[in-house]
């Protein structure tokens, strides 16, 4: 496998997590069953060729943007605590800083980055040690 495709616990928000370190989070509208664009999406990732204009097919909803904005700072954290990032710590982390006014604390509020460490290690302590 040369990518970990996953979708996290944030709506329509996707990420792709490559062997070589890259790191893509994106607008999947295939979790909202929107059959046109889930279908041009699937076939560019594919390589394909599709009738559709990327530019006039896809109009990414706000709270998708926000969500994806979530996601990447849940990640930009888990890096800095030296943290896995894997789906696991992707959603525990998320669902940890759900109940925020902004997308923005996760990288601001210090007491925040604590919880996610505390909570993650914690988890691979009870799930991943023999």
């Amino acid at each position: 496998m040369k990518n970990h495709y996953l979708n996290v616990e944030e709506a329509q928000v996707s990420v792709i997590l490559g062997k070589n370190g890259y790191i893509w989070i994106y607008y999947n509208p295939a979790a909202a069953e929107t059959d046109k664009e889930a279908d041009m999406i699937e076939s560019l990732m594919r390589g394909e060729h599709h009738e559709l204009n990327l530019k006039e097919a896809v109009a990414i909803p706000k709270e998708v943007k926000i969500g994806m904005a979530r996601v990447r700072n849940v990640i930009v954290i888990l890096d800095r605590l030296n943290l896995p990032i894997y789906d696991y710590s992707i959603n525990k982390a998320l669902e940890l800083t759900k109940d925020l006014k902004s997308a923005f604390d996760i990288l601001t509020d210090k007491s925040v980055a604590e919880g996610i460490e505390k909570e993650i290690i914690s988890y691979i302590f009870e799930n991943f040690t023999p």
